[in-house]
């Protein structure tokens, strides 16, 4: 009986699979973006200051209204959160260490539930989105157009 060992695919070989790897792959690739972009985004407001945003102590100034226990930690905890796995999802690296941006997500869902579900209202549609995408994008992993793709393949 002969063994044979699967082939070694290149990463970003889109011609190595059936046709649906490719589509897949290239689906997870935009759904990192579309969870990646604006997590950075919004978390270089808070942690920076960048495009517009207010830097940590407007944001721990903002936190300290709603009631948030230990505003200023809690502005840094959130920040280099959503700034770091902003980074790793755009990337494609680091998926296990998603947990904590489902989770600040998730507060921030909580937080703005007192206004009901709409954004336009300061609602929690927008971070209970973002916390249901990465998480499922923490469980499908990041696929073949990623970083750790292509450390696998070396």
């Amino acid at each position: 009986m002969t063994t044979t060992t699967p082939r070694r695919v290149a990463p970003f070989d889109v011609h190595s699979g059936p046709p649906l790897r490719f589509g897949r792959d290239a689906g997870l690739f935009l759904l990192r973006l579309a969870a990646g972009v604006p997590l950075f985004f919004h978390g270089a407001q808070k942690l920076f200051g960048w495009f517009g945003g207010g830097g940590l102590s407007g944001f721990a100034d903002f936190l300290a209204q709603l009631g948030v226990p230990w505003p200023s930690v809690s502005a840094v905890l959130a920040a280099v959160t959503e700034v770091g796995g902003g980074a790793l999802l755009v990337v494609g690296l680091g998926f296990r260490g998603l947990v904590p941006v489902v989770v600040t997500m998730l507060v921030a869902a909580a937080t703005s539930a007192r206004h009901g579900y709409d954004v336009m209202r300061g609602g929690a549609e927008y971070p209970l989105t973002l916390a249901l995408l990465v998480a499922a994008l923490a469980l499908l992993g990041p696929g073949a157009f990623s970083l750790a793709s292509v450390r696998r393949a070396s």
